[in-house]
């Protein structure tokens, strides 16, 4: 009978999706399995997993006053797969955190043994780049808000793989902040005969914008 055979097959599925279960379950004991493994009615097999499954007394009710098998079997089904899924997802995820910190340890572990051996060959590019920063950075005229998150982040960079992307971006940037003139500030020429030369030298076209950077040296000159 075809549906016999359909019935067989979903009870099947369902023993083996609630073994899957308990064995990726660090919080359900082991005899559980014994327990499924060895239930021969498929009727009390639906029954029990219903009663046992994660999920919450209403849910629960629900599936056990099914009074139609089939209804009652795929519901079950159905909670398992998901119950799986979610166990699958979360292992892949535990996995992926656990090899992402793997390899954060054993770059820093290499990191430590390279700064160790440089350090002994006194050629450390690390603490060379640390050193010609303090040194510019001795030489700017930076407020106290400005100092202060510039040895912030030098210190930042100080405790980075050099190997890693994220050295050089950080290095790029406390680059950026000594290269800005902070404090330093030049005499403004507002001679609009020669500032107008120069954009008709250096720039063709553009002659809207090069009238708007006339205007606005007009209206400096006038301040």
């Amino acid at each position: 009978n075809p549906k016999d055979k359909e019935m067989e097959s979903a009870f099947a599925t369902i023993r083996e999706l609630a073994l899957q279960i308990i064995e990726e379950s660090p919080n359900i004991p082991s005899e559980a399995s014994f327990a499924i493994g060895n239930i021969e009615s498929p009727t009390f097999l639906v029954n029990f997993i219903s009663s046992n499954m994660n999920a919450d007394v209403a849910k629960k009710q629900d599936m056990l006053e099914e009074l139609d098998m089939k209804k009652r079997v795929e519901k079950v089904q159905e909670h398992l797969t998901l119950e799986a899924q979610m166990l699958e997802t979360r292992k892949e995820i535990q996995t992926k955190v656990r090899l992402d910190m793997d390899r954060q340890q054993r770059e820093y572990f290499l990191h430590q043994q390279m700064r160790t051996i440089q350090d002994e060959l006194g050629d450390n590019p690390q603490d060379q780049d640390f050193k010609d920063m303090q040194q510019r950075a001795s030489e700017k005229k930076w407020n106290e808000v400005v100092e202060k998150l510039f040895y912030k982040e030098l210190d930042k960079l100080g405790r980075m793989n050099p190997q890693g992307a994220e050295y050089t971006v950080q290095l790029n940037y406390l680059d950026l902040m000594l290269e800005l003139p902070w404090g330093e500030y030049s005499d403004d020429n507002l001679d609009l005969n020669r500032a107008e030369k120069i954009l008709e030298r250096d720039h063709f076209g553009l002659e809207k914008v090069k009238e708007r950077i006339l205007e606005y040296l007009a209206v400096l000159k006038l301040k």
